[in-house]
Parts: C-alpha cells; structure tokens; sequence
C-alpha cells in the first residue's frame, strides 16, 4: 500500500481505536506483564533535561536486517498505544502495509501548549529525536508523524519552515493557526506548495469545520 493511502487508515484508527472491556465475573484468570514497547530517555540540549519516548519495534526487527518506516506520534502518552494498536492490526489482521517502527514523543503538562509553539520543539525533532532514532535503529527514508490540536498546528509549521522532514502528515484538529489575513499557518502552507508536495491528510471534527473552509481546495486531501 502507498504511504498516502496508510495515512488516512492510521489516523482513523489512532483517534477511534478503543480497546473493549471484557466481562471477568465468575471466570478464573490469569495475568502477566504486557509490555509494549521501550522507553527510552535521551537528554535534549535545547531543553536542558530529559525527554521521554516510547519506541516499539515491530516483530521481524530483530530477525531481520531490512530497515522500516517510522511513524513519529506527537503527544506519545495519549497515542503512543493506538499507533501501535493500529500498526499491528492492518499488519497482522489486514496485510495492509509493511511493518513500521511507532515513536512516541511524550509532551506533559503543564509545559505541553509552550513546548508545542516556536521553534525549540522542532529544533528538539530534527536534530534530537530523528537524530536518534535513526542512528539507534534500521530506519528507511520514509517518515510519517501524526499530531492532534496543538501538536497538529505544530505540524503544520514544520510543513512551512522544514517540509523536508516528513513524507506525510497527519493533521487532527489543529489549533491554533495564528495570524490575520495572508499571515496565518493556512495562507503561509498555501504558498510553499507545489504538485509534487508531500502527503498532508487533514481531519476536522464538526466544531471546528468552519476552519475546513479555509484549507485550500489544491492540498485538502482529506
């Protein structure tokens, strides 16, 4: 499947994946750990402290000497599970798509919102987690992220200022846009593109549909 059409299929199952809860009364059960996943500490200089990930490798990695595609999850402690939920079931379940490594890039409160704006936080992607990630494991040329909200407009300035970095984008809701006029992310997005431009899926809850008006009709994809 081509990375454009695994877009669309991750996004919806990272925002709609909920595991179901089942009935235990009266049974007898058993329990072990379930561990999905590494996680992983690196010391960011443009933080001055310790950033979290979450990396999972998929089955074949360690019998296997081929290099994966990197699913990049901003907001790693919210969606970290439903990419990883998601990768699994459209290789497993579906044979859908290749296997793919998922990052998970953790953003806490209460520094989630000023950590999501400006340039620092993409100084830390680019030169930090991608630098890592790609010098620690098997890493191909294709890199997806997903972002929701804040990390979502944040996307959308990496679409603007580092487009090279991401073969697709994955846009949920994103707020804020920021700018009056021809100075907001949309008008600025809407300059930089060209046809052979980079996948970019943009999905708009019904509050925010409004906001759907204003993504010109040459990148809307979604």
């Amino acid at each position: 499947m081509k990375i454009i059409e695994f877009c669309i299929t991750v996004l919806l199952l990272i925002l709609i994946g909920v595991p179901s809860q089942a009935q235990t009364k009266n049974v007898d059960v058993q329990t072990e750990a379930n561990v999905i996943g590494t996680r992983v500490l690196i010391s960011s200089e443009f933080y001055k402290e310790q950033r979290e990930l979450q990396v999972y490798l998929p089955k074949s990695y360690r019998e296997s000497d081929k290099k994966y595609p990197i699913l990049y999850i901003l907001d790693g402690q919210r969606y970290f599970f439903n990419g990883v939920s998601a990768a699994q079931t459209l290789v497993d379940q579906f044979d859908m798509m290749p296997e793919i490594i998922v990052v998970g890039i953790t953003t806490n409160s209460p520094e989630r919102r000023s950590n999501l704006t400006g340039t620092t936080f993409l100084d830390f992607l680019e030169n930090e987690v991608l630098s890592y990630i790609d010098a620690t494991y098997r890493t191909s040329d294709e890199r997806l992220i997903f972002g929701w909200q804040h990390a979502g407009s944040l996307i959308v300035q990496a679409l603007i200022n580092r487009p090279q970095l991401f073969d697709a984008h994955i846009i949920s809701d994103p707020f804020p846009l920021g700018g009056e006029g021809e100075n907001t992310r949309v008008k600025q997005l809407e300059k930089k593109l060209t046809p052979q431009f980079k996948a970019i899926y943009i999905l708009v809850l019904a509050a925010e549909a409004a906001w759907l008006l204003m993504v010109p009709m040459n990148w809307r994809q979604c």
